[in-house]
């Protein structure tokens, strides 16, 4: 028969092993990023798509005029970086991007008009000096 202080210490360890786990899957991945500062662009790129993120997507905007896709990582799933790539082979990186307007764009009538007035000149991923 197993004594009821038995019975505490087994609840005990189940307890503080789950919360353990628990607490491991909830622990934000670190991501690339210093501060999304990098020494140029295209490194910056490389980086953050060489990276295993806890989350990331990627649309097709091959309809619009002049986009030609976008991708989305992120590490906490609420900011990331967003990589939207251009018909003529530039590709422009921003950093701390809200995942609601990652949402936004992948859901707007006019891809390049949601860039231009929601995106550009905002979210910026500086360089290193």
């Amino acid at each position: 028969m197993l004594s009821y202080m038995y019975f505490l210490r087994v609840w005990f360890v189940l307890i503080v092993t789950c919360l353990s786990y628990y607490g491991q899957l909830n622990a934000q991945t670190p991501c690339p990023a210093k501060n999304g500062i990098y020494e140029s662009y295209t490194v910056a790129v490389q980086e953050v798509r060489n990276f295993k993120f806890t989350y990331s997507d990627i649309a097709d905007f091959s309809k619009s005029s002049w986009l030609e896709s976008a991708e989305f990582y992120s590490c906490n799933s609420s900011t990331g970086y967003l990589i939207v790539n251009l018909k003529s082979g530039r590709s422009f990186i921003h950093f701390d991007v809200p995942k609601e307007t990652w949402n936004a764009f992948v859901a707007s009538s006019s891809f390049g008009g949601f860039y231009n007035r929601t995106v550009k000149g905002r979210y910026r991923l500086l360089l290193a000096p």
